[in-house]
């Protein structure tokens, strides 16, 4: 089920049984296991995949830039490709 106000990419894979509250945003190269339910006011971008029946709080980001400015990043566990993106 996804909410009228909520935006998801025509490319996201969303799972079944998920669930997209409002005023979420889905962005292109994410991906939702079956089950998930994100409540109100999200927003998950970059290349993020979450596993079945996660439960994104609200007003939670996923997968954007760390607002923690000391962070530097690390490497993602399959190669060159980062968790989140570093300027």
């Amino acid at each position: 089920m996804v909410h009228p106000t909520a935006i998801v990419h025509p490319k996201a894979q969303i799972g079944p049984q998920c669930e997209i509250g409002p005023y979420c945003v889905i962005g292109e190269n994410v991906a939702l296991g079956d089950g998930c339910k994100t409540a109100f006011a999200r927003r998950i971008d970059g290349h993020t995949k979450l596993g079945r029946e996660n439960e994104i709080f609200p007003f939670a980001s996923i997968g954007l830039k760390t607002q923690d400015l000391k962070w530097k990043g690390r490497r993602h566990a399959h190669g060159n490709r980062r968790w989140q993106h570093v300027s």
